[in-house]
């Protein structure tokens, strides 16, 4: 692509800005280059699901910025469970979640992926968007499903003012699913189900942290603001290697609940 900014408004014109189910389908072993290009839909948003692109395996998707995508697979970028050793780099993924999470990756058995150098903001944040006009708050930055023989690697990747209006403000990791995180940050995400603003990882999911930063990620509404960082459910093997926690917790300084029905401000 070349560099510059990409709407998605092109009525009459004969490119194809994705669908609603998959987008584009990169190819096996093809990768797409932006330059640093913007792919903008805000002239659909809202009004129109539009999902940019569904990968195959080994298939590499590199340095794009991504607005407002809205697509009812993925908001802007769709893995299938078909897809296996993918990439996606220095990417970002800014409101993109306007009918499900910006990007939703499922890894078969044995399937891996890596998401390195990419940027997770602003994906359903009530300060700069009212969750209730712009779609369903229960999308957010990313959802991972899989199962505990794949592996999914997120290096050096940044996950910022995000939220959602049920566990796990930016990232949802669920049942039985490998992951590790690597370099990354969690920088104010919001839960509004009391249980892991930054991260909820499901029963029994492998999941490690490493070198990671969570500062000022919260939890809000429900009853027992579980885990302003993290939500970890039984079963699951986490490890947590060389990270940081500074200011998690909740920002309602007038709680009622007593103490014991507060879990864990990290």
């Amino acid at each position: 692509f070349a560099q510059g900014t990409y709407l998605t408004n092109m009525t009459g014109s004969s490119l194809d800005w994705g669908t609603a189910s998959t987008g584009y389908v990169i190819p096996a072993n093809v990768a797409v280059n932006g330059n640093g290009a913007l792919i903008d839909n805000t002239p659909l948003a809202g009004t129109s699901q539009v999902c940019f692109a569904s990968l195959s395996s080994g298939s590499t998707l590199n340095n794009f910025k991504f607005k407002k995508f809205s697509g009812n697979t993925a908001g802007a970028v769709n893995v299938p469970a078909t897809a296996t050793g993918w990439t996606i780099s220095n990417c970002t993924f800014d409101n993109c979640n306007l009918a499900t999470d910006a990007l939703k990756v499922a890894l078969a058995a044995a399937g891996t992926g890596t998401i390195t150098g990419c940027s997770f903001i602003n994906n359903s944040n009530p300060l700069a968007y009212n969750p209730a006009t712009v779609g369903t708050a229960t999308a957010s930055a990313l959802s991972v499903t899989g199962t505990l023989t794949s592996d999914l690697n997120i290096i050096n990747s940044a996950f910022r003012c995000n939220f959602r209006n049920t566990s796990g403000g930016a990232v949802q990791i669920h049942d039985d699913v490998h992951v590790d995180f690597d370099g990354c940050t969690f920088a104010g995400n919001e839960a509004n189900a009391s249980a892991g603003g930054a991260v909820s990882i499901q029963n029994n999911a492998v999941v490690s942290f490493n070198n990671t930063f969570f500062t000022c990620n919260f939890t809000s509404g429900g009853t027992t603001y579980d885990g302003g960082a993290l939500d970890i459910e039984s079963g699951s093997n986490v490890t947590i290697t060389g990270s940081n926690f500074k200011s998690n917790g909740s920002p309602d300084a007038t709680w009622t609940a007593s103490a014991d029905t507060r879990y864990g401000g990290a």
